[in-house]
């Protein structure tokens, strides 16, 4: 195989991990907004810090197992819960006023 056909190749197979990732990360927030929903309803806050620690940590030890930067993965999740947080926030403000008719 000549190194072009192997760089298309491969190429084709991050494409399709990236369009994974995407498609991973719609299903998140999609769980993720129900969560929030779920907090909105019980009245509780948009942020779980202890949640978030817990996420982090565990996501640090996996990043390590599979020897890639604990740093790096805990930038990108740290980056997805700050949407969740921004989604979640939307979310009870938008119950909240539904529910009490401002």
């Amino acid at each position: 195989m000549d190194v072009e056909n192997e760089l298309s190749q491969l190429r084709i197979s991050i494409d399709n991990l990236d369009a994974a990732i995407v498609v991973l990360l719609a299903e998140r927030f999609r769980i993720t907004d129900q969560v929030g929903l779920v907090k909105a309803k019980a009245g509780l806050e948009p942020r779980d810090e202890a949640r978030e620690e817990e996420l982090l940590r565990k996501s640090k030890e996996l990043a390590a197992q599979h020897n890639l930067n604990p740093d790096i993965v805990s930038d990108v999740l740290t980056m997805i819960v700050s949407e969740v947080k921004k989604r979640h926030a939307k979310t009870i403000e938008r119950f909240y006023r539904t529910t009490h008719h401002e």
